[in-house]
């Protein structure tokens, strides 16, 4: 995909071609409310909280079923250890690279 600066030279070489005159060239500023970079932890977490929520769903949809298991009990169960495992082996991977 083109640049800003060859879109606004292109722009410009289209005015000179048409005979207009060019339109001024606003300046470049920095985004101010541009959201920083994630760090690796808080992408790890964001990974470990999606592991966990889908590991629930399943354990709770199973357990619905099932007459002598609790859904919300298993499905909590879940979330904490799949959350646990999931950002243990996340930030161990990170400090071995």
């Amino acid at each position: 995909m083109a640049s800003k600066d060859e879109i606004d030279r292109l722009i410009a070489e289209a005015d000179a071609a048409l005979g207009r005159r060019p339109a001024p060239v606003a300046k470049q500023s920095a985004p101010a409310a541009a959201d920083p970079p994630r760090g690796r932890f808080e992408t790890s977490v964001k990974a470990s909280a999606v592991s966990g929520g889908v590991a629930a769903a399943l354990v709770f949809a199973a357990f619905a079923v099932l007459p002598f298991f609790g859904a919300f009990s298993g499905a909590a169960g879940a979330f904490v250890a799949t959350f646990f495992i999931i950002l243990g082996q996340r930030l161990v991977r990170r400090r071995k690279s």
